[in-house]
């Protein structure tokens, strides 16, 4: 399964959808682990991102999204998850808007193809 995500905030501020960035592209995966500071069990979801051949020296991975939550759900475009990233040691909000694919789509392909 393809998995694209687009974030919606970025530093916990809200981002106009008319300048969201550039869709990602990988594998999405939801784990858990032990937090010793808040002596709690912590939900969180890794987004593996696809190696992007227009990028040659660095490309920014998204971080962790803590304490995932569902906001919306729809299963003809994707879902909206919602929960927070560490940015410099602060926790700020974050939505990722996640889309999936049987295959790579063409458009997807497209943007990646090095002009």
């Amino acid at each position: 399964m393809f998995t694209v995500i687009q974030r919606t905030h970025k530093a916990g501020k809200q981002v106009d959808p008319a300048r969201l960035e550039q869709p990602l592209g990988g594998t999405l995966l939801r784990k858990e682990r032990y937090d010793a500071i808040a002596r709690r069990q912590q939900t969180y979801m890794e987004f593996t991102q696809v190696d992007d051949p227009t990028q040659v020296l660095f490309q920014e991975r998204p971080a962790e999204l803590l304490d995932p939550q569902l906001l919306s759900f729809d299963s003809e475009r994707g879902v909206m998850l919602v929960g927070f990233e560490v940015i410099n040691g602060g926790r700020h909000y974050q939505g990722w808007w996640v889309r999936w694919y049987p295959e790579i789509p063409g458009w997807y392909r497209e943007m990646m193809t090095p002009r």
